[in-house]
């Protein structure tokens, strides 16, 4: 087992209806991160599950050393949207964030994502190759997915969501989002250079704790309708002369629904047809997909 040359990590991130996934989920990310961390420490934030997922927050709170977590309650009807109710949710993790005396890095994480891609050296080499780095992402080992955190000069470099409803004026809903989100979700080979971005997060973010004192997800005179929270942290991150990259040997998983749908034959599967054995066509063309 190799040194331990990092101080502390926090992991934070938000849970809804998870209950399937977040246990492995927690219990991977702290094996990797022992490896490279003396110390972590976690803080879910809940809200608005109906299934287990607060009773499974709270045998994991019994289990695990400094695992933390706040159930927020049904917020749908008292933060009808979306976006607004997930900046509520992110900044109840940067408030706690505050409170703590620890420094170090902070991981962000989708929990509802299985990060089986991820690994100790890829996670640790990241941070060592972008010391200075204010925020690094994860990449796919498949298409590269989170085109609505994405911001990015001659990639995405505005709203996709924006500009599928302007593109909807002219045409039918599927060629709208084919130019808006599924062809901008590339394969990023994981032997490329790092990216610079203006905004990502693609489920995984490495950040200096640093950054979560100076600025939250607070919408800006800039955010349009309806967009990205990431967008909105980062802007003020890249306003005040921070960087951030796409680390493309970090990988967090292949595949999900979102960019195994940039393909249209895998499309038309899904649409089309619910039975046993053309879904498992669409399995086996998922897995063998390069």
């Amino acid at each position: 087992m190799r040194a331990k040359n990092l101080n502390h990590v926090s992991v934070v991130g938000l849970a809804r209806n998870v209950e399937s996934t977040l246990s492995a989920e927690i219990v991977r990310l702290r094996k990797l991160l022992e490896e490279i961390f003396v110390s972590i420490s976690f803080f879910v934030v809940e809200s608005d599950s109906s299934d287990a997922t607060v009773s499974t927050l709270e045998k994991l709170s019994q289990k695990i050393p400094d695992f933390n977590y706040v159930s927020l309650g049904s917020l749908e009807q008292e933060i009808p949207q979306r976006i607004k109710r997930l900046i509520a949710c992110r900044n109840t993790y940067i408030r706690w964030l505050r409170k703590s005396k620890a420094d170090g890095y902070v991981i962000v994480v989708d929990f509802d994502i299985r990060n089986t891609h991820l690994s100790s050296n890829s996670i640790e080499d990241a941070i060592r190759a972008l010391p200075e780095a204010a925020g690094i992402f994860a990449n796919q080992a498949g298409r590269y997915f989170d085109i609505y955190a994405l911001r990015c000069q001659n990639w995405s470099e505005t709203d996709c969501l924006s500009e599928y409803w302007e593109l909807r004026k002219s045409l039918s809903p599927a060629d709208a989002k084919q130019r808006a989100i599924w062809s901008k979700m590339k394969k990023i080979s994981k032997r490329s250079n790092p990216i610079e971005v203006d905004s990502a997060f693609g489920g995984f973010g490495i950040y200096q704790k640093t950054i979560f004192e100076m600025f939250d997800y607070e919408e800006t005179k800039d955010s349009g309708v309806n967009e990205s929270e990431h967008v909105n942290l980062h802007r003020k991150i890249r306003s005040s002369g921070g960087h951030l990259y796409i680390y493309p040997p970090l990988l967090n998983f292949g595949w999900n629904p979102h960019n195994l749908s940039s393909f249209r034959l895998l499309r038309s599967i899904e649409m089309h047809s619910r039975s046993k054995w053309l879904m498992r066509v669409r399995r086996l063309l998922r897995d063998n997909i390069r």
